[in-house]
C-alpha cells in the first residue's frame, strides 16, 4: 500500500478485502478514506488512485 506508518509517527491506515482504505495522521490533524467493492484485494488501479489520494493530500498540507 502507498502508505507508510514509518515515515509518519503515531499515524495509521487499513485496508479491507474490497479495497476500503483509510489512514489517520493525528500529528497532521489528517485522514482519508477511499471505499470500493472491487476485487482482488490490492487492485493495481484503486492502490495507484489511493497513492495518488495520499500525495495530493499532503501536497495540499504543504501549500497551506
Amino acid at each position: 500500500m502507498p502508505h507508510s506508518d514509518a515515515g509518519r509517527p503515531r499515524s495509521r491506515c487499513h485496508s479491507g478485502l474490497y479495497n476500503t482504505h483509510y489512514w489517520l495522521d493525528p500529528a497532521k490533524k489528517v485522514a482519508a478514506l477511499i471505499m470500493t467493492q472491487i476485487l482482488p484485494f490490492a487492485d493495481t488501479k484503486t492502490v495507484k488512485l489511493y497513492g495518488q489520494l495520499e500525495a495530493s493530500v499532503y501536497e495540499t498540507l504543504k501549500s497551506a
